[in-house]
């Protein structure tokens, strides 16, 4: 290792009491009771040799090393849930960088000026690849509070699952004031997970928006589609029983198998169908026994299976 560098990591624990005095500095009262002083010193000193590491073996192009994963995590969480700020995670990060270039400056007396600028240069690096990530994560979990707010999925477009959940609401009350059945469909997207690891997330991403505008294409106009997660959709069907909630799901079912994906990894869908009322009348049950359905789907290779009837259910529980 660099000397230089070397030299860092025997003071790792005076750059963190440094850095944090620098925070402690521009923060608000406020802001430094909520401060995770005990975290930082447990976690930070650790950290600083991980970058001084990381900083001599050089960048990673692509790659997203683990202290620096866990830098951020501190970084983000460092003024608490409520105070996550682009603008102070840069001020955080740059104080960092300072206090480790100044420690590398003081070493000008014993080692030569050029060791100590391309020691610099490559924590420079490293420390840039530590804020791009964390940038990057406050971005998405800022997208993620947006999409909660908006009741929006900001990949697919459709309601999100706290919508669905308001739809599903409003199916019940309707049928059970006037008696008008539906169906509830769920559906696992199979084929993501390898795409996500074989070509990225943007690609697995590119894939869910093609099988949600597939799916969306496929029902009826007054189906409501929504996404529950990461790889599952649902469909409400209204004046469905879970019959016609089936020859739905033999559709969509088709429509994604003739899905050409540029990945070469091919999508299909598993499928679970819940009747309401011929199966249940509460909303948690009817997604319970929709997923139960689906799982069944996807361990016999069918692409969609029916939830049991109620007795047929009883009946199997009485037997285990």
């Amino acid at each position: 290792m660099d000397a230089s560098l070397t030299r860092l990591e025997s003071a790792r624990d005076d750059l963190a009491r440094r850095w944090l005095v620098r925070v402690i500095e521009r923060s608000s009262l406020d802001e430094v009771a909520e401060l995770p002083v005990d975290r930082i010193a447990r976690e930070l000193p650790g950290l600083v040799s991980e970058l001084v590491r990381a900083a001599e073996e050089g960048p990673q192009e692509g790659a997203e090393t683990a202290s620096e994963e866990r830098l951020v995590e501190l970084l983000t969480d460092l003024r608490g849930r409520d105070r996550r700020d682009p603008v102070e995670l840069t001020r955080d990060v740059a104080a960092l960088q300072s206090v480790i270039a100044e420690a590398l400056a003081s070493s000008l007396s014993d080692h030569s000026a050029r060791s100590v600028l391309g020691a610099v240069d490559r924590l420079s690096g490293t420390m840039l690849a530590v804020l791009g990530v964390a940038v990057s994560e406050l971005g998405e979990r800022r997208a993620r509070q947006l999409e909660g707010l908006s009741g929006m999925d900001a990949v697919t477009g459709l309601p999100n699952a706290r919508q669905l959940r308001r739809q599903l609401a409003q199916f019940v009350a309707i049928q059970q004031r006037y008696g008008h059945p539906f169906a509830l469909l769920a559906l696992d997207i199979e084929g993501l997970r390898r795409i996500n690891d074989a070509h990225g997330r943007e690609a697995g991403d590119r894939a869910l928006a093609d099988v949600a505008a597939v799916v969306r294409g496929a029902v009826r106009a007054a189906d409501s589609v929504a996404r529950l997660d990461d790889d599952e959709l649902c469909v409400l069907a209204p004046h469905q029983t879970a019959l016609g909630g089936r020859a739905i799901g033999e559709r969509l079912a088709d429509a994604v198998g003739r899905l050409e994906r540029p990945e070469g990894v091919p999508v299909g869908i598993a499928i679970g169908v819940a009747g309401c009322p011929e199966h249940a009348v509460e909303e948690d049950r009817l997604l319970e026994l929709a997923d139960e359905a689906m799982y069944r789907a996807k361990a016999s290779g069918e692409p969609v299976a029916v939830a049991a009837p109620p007795l047929a259910r009883a009946a199997g529980e009485d037997e285990r």
